[in-house]
């Protein structure tokens, strides 16, 4: 897993979205893609910035540890976890709007009582 994909997935397992990711560490999307790309190298202070704002060790992004804590893929059926691996591949425009829908029906879901 590139460092790229690691960071969408914990972006993905906090809760935040992309648009807010760049906007919050002023990192452009085109700088994103280019690192995704490997035609550009993520600085050390960046990285570290970047786990700082995620709250995971550098390590954990650059894959020299692996996180041992349960996932919160645990207890998800295979076709939640199939979309949860398509997340990294998809725009972040696609991902914006299933974060949007996501939210609305969990927000739905409590306001039916948890059913």
């Amino acid at each position: 897993m590139t460092i790229t994909n690691r960071i969408n997935a914990l972006l993905a397992e906090k809760g935040i979205s992309k648009a807010q990711f760049y906007k919050d560490l002023e990192i452009s999307s085109a700088s994103f893609s280019q690192w995704n790309k490997g035609t550009a190298k993520i600085r050390r202070e960046r990285l570290e910035q970047i786990a700082r704002y995620i709250g995971v060790e550098v390590e954990e992004l650059t894959g020299e540890i692996e996180k041992t804590a349960p996932t919160m893929q645990d207890g998800l059926t295979d076709a939640q976890k199939k979309l949860i691996a398509s997340i990294p591949n998809l725009p972040d425009d696609i991902v914006s709007y299933l974060q949007q829908q996501a939210d609305t029906l969990t927000a739905f879901r409590n306001s039916q009582g948890g059913k």
